[in-house]
């Protein structure tokens, strides 16, 4: 086996493991993005199920102003929740675009140097081949003129 080869092979096993890395990013985004968007399904359940109990308070004479402002207040931290919440899950999403982006580059590189390494085990093999076939002819050669 040639330096070239063994080269070759470490490049490759790099590329693999950076694969394997990039490959366990993604899964790790994905995983980030489903909990982000689980808590603001839960936080928009919270604002829903609020709004539907100060609908029916809201009807009620005997409310008082404070718990007006409590619920004004109420729905203010969840807006802002809820909006943290969205941000964070499209910054979640660009990194797992980029981090996407970043696998099928590792995926594409791999391909290439696996290709490079055909390449050269064909190489290796034809003069291989032809150092043979010319050793070949040399004792074809060599039994020709004993023969004589």
């Amino acid at each position: 086996m040639t330096q070239k080869l063994l080269a070759i092979r470490s490049v490759l096993r790099l590329k693999e493991r950076a694969k394997e890395d990039r490959e366990a990013a993604v899964k790790r985004v994905m995983e980030q993005i489903l909990r982000e968007e689980q808590h603001l399904v839960s936080l928009e359940e919270m604002f829903r199920n609020a709004a539907a109990t100060y609908e029916l308070k809201h009807r009620d004479p005997a409310l008082k102003a404070r718990e007006i402002e409590l619920y004004t207040r109420y729905f203010s931290q969840l807006t802002e929740q809820i909006g943290v919440k969205k941000k964070a899950i499209l910054e979640r999403m660009t990194e797992l675009q980029k981090t996407q982006f970043q696998l099928l580059e590792t995926h594409r590189e791999k391909k290439v140097i696996e290709g490079l390494r055909d390449k050269i085990v064909r190489d290796e093999k034809r003069e291989h081949d032809r150092a043979e076939q010319k050793e070949m002819d040399h004792l074809f050669l060599a039994r020709r003129r004993a023969d004589k």
